[in-house]
């Protein structure tokens, strides 16, 4: 509902219908109308609702379809950033101790009620005595993981941190494969008239591959000179192969005609979040033929933040004797570039 373009789901689904290395979802545009009918079988009412864009679940007839065996494990990210928390208990033979409280950090599109092997690559990550490259080898696949954060960078997809994607782990293998999720605030959702007028929706760093930094599966993966390398090519592969503004612009166009119409009338019309309630067609407009040019501004902004470091926490006491004490974690440059600090204090909050 927050959309205005009210495509931008449907568009990176079928987007990623040509990506390879990372399934799709079927989605399709829906017009729904619900019809109220008493217990005689009379109609005694009907609604308009509008447009809807149905997204497939990531079910088990998910899986069939796409010839997989269907007794694999599906988490869709609720609240998880790859850290273990105490939502996440398992009984003895390895199924879900708590289904409501499991599923506040992940929710199970497929259940095989063995979920020893998300507990263990959980803890490995998060094992810095470990060496990467061999956890990283034996949990996830590197096509999948660098196909799925370059969409994520390209599109714009930013809130992918702790939720807005699902893994895919096959029955009695220790592999874990992404598959996309909610698309809805991709395609520079920030800049959209209303957000922009609300304030700014993320901050700086949040535009740029630092925006998954806190998470450690993708902090010790991008800390890794030939791995950074690596997403590098992917951004320049899926950039120029699968998300050019051509790609992008012929789809918007087969769109347009079915979108406009809708939008045009009630019940779309009145609740488009438009800041022009008079220009809201004019405004629609020119949201919708920006979309198509957003994956190019990604690109370059991927590549210019790389020569800024990666944010880091920051903290400040009081001792007993009066003394301020301020610390901040080592800040990480990708590129390896020297990194100086500036600190700056004042008597004022505000100054």
């Amino acid at each position: 509902p927050y959309d205005l373009t009210r495509v931008r789901n449907k568009l990176a689904f079928d987007l990623f219908r040509d990506i390879p290395h990372i399934p799709s979802l079927r989605t399709q545009f829906v017009k729904m109308n619900i019809t109220n009918f008493d217990k005689t079988g009379l109609q005694y009412g009907s609604k308009d609702y509008g447009l809807f864009t149905h997204v497939e679940k990531m079910g088990k007839e998910y899986l069939t379809n796409r010839g997989l065996p269907a007794d694999g494990n599906i988490y869709k990210a609720e609240d998880f950033e790859f850290v273990l928390n105490d939502n996440l208990t398992l009984d003895v033979k390895g199924a879900v101790l708590n289904k409501d409280n499991f599923e506040k950090t992940l929710s199970l599109e497929t259940d095989n009620k063995n979920h020893q092997m998300l507990i263990a690559m959980i803890n490995a990550l998060n094992d810095n005595s470990k060496d990467f490259d061999t956890i990283f080898g034996q949990y996830f696949d590197k096509s999948n993981y660098l196909t799925w954060l370059a969409t994520s960078i390209l599109m714009g997809n930013r809130d992918t941190i702790n939720q807005n994607f699902a893994l895919y782990q096959p029955k009695d293998s220790s592999k874990f494969y992404f598959l996309p999720w909610d698309y809805a605030g991709s395609f520079g959702f920030e800049g959209q008239p209303d957000q922009k007028k609300a304030g700014d929706l993320y901050a700086p760093w949040q535009l740029s591959v630092a925006n998954w930094w806190s998470v450690p599966l993708h902090k010790r993966f991008l800390k890794d000179p030939k791995h950074l390398a690596e997403l590098k090519q992917a951004v320049e592969e899926v950039y120029s192969k699968y998300l050019t503004e051509a790609k992008i612009q012929a789809k918007l166009d087969a769109y347009k005609p079915l979108i406009q119409a809708v939008i045009s009338t009630t019940p779309d019309k009145t609740f488009l979040p438009v800041v022009d309630d008079v220009g809201f067609l004019q405004e629609w407009q020119g949201e919708y033929t920006r979309i198509a040019k957003v994956p190019k501004q990604n690109y370059e902004h991927f590549f210019a933040s790389l020569e800024s470091p990666m944010p880091y926490y920051q903290a400040v006491k009081l001792l007993s004797d009066g003394t301020l004490r301020l610390g901040w974690d080592v800040a990480t440059d990708l590129q390896g570039d020297t990194v100086s600090y500036t600190v700056q204090w004042s008597t004022s909050p505000n100054r």
